[in-house]
């Protein structure tokens, strides 16, 4: 904020400095805006925002500390993916992120 830019353009950036392939740099700078975004990895940027909004609905990582995702309706149409399969994902994911806690709560122990 303080650089006026977004995380997504600090990883573009990157990503064309390094020579990246260019569906990553596309996915770092349009994560946020998938729903509108048309170019050419429209497809790859999609899928990246679902996995980023299922594991902050998982409350996976620091993405637990949001609140979980509204799950853009355009985007699922886009992908081809019911909001009840994408809500079923999440249940999946909540079971497994909670038997890990516990597996190494156990092998702390």
């Amino acid at each position: 904020e303080k650089l006026k830019t977004s995380h997504g353009e600090v990883g573009q950036w990157i990503a064309t400095r390094w020579q990246l392939p260019e569906v990553l740099s596309d996915v770092m700078v349009n994560l946020h805006r998938a729903a509108t975004f048309s170019g050419r990895n429209s497809n790859e940027v999609g899928v990246v925002a679902l996995a980023n909004d299922v594991s902050r609905a998982a409350g996976f990582g620091v993405a637990a500390e949001w609140a979980p995702p509204p799950f853009d309706d355009s985007l699922l149409r886009s992908q081809s993916i019911s909001r009840n399969t994408l809500l079923e994902l999440v249940e999946e994911l909540v079971e497994f992120r909670d038997e890990t806690r516990e597996l190494l709560h156990t092998l702390q122990e």
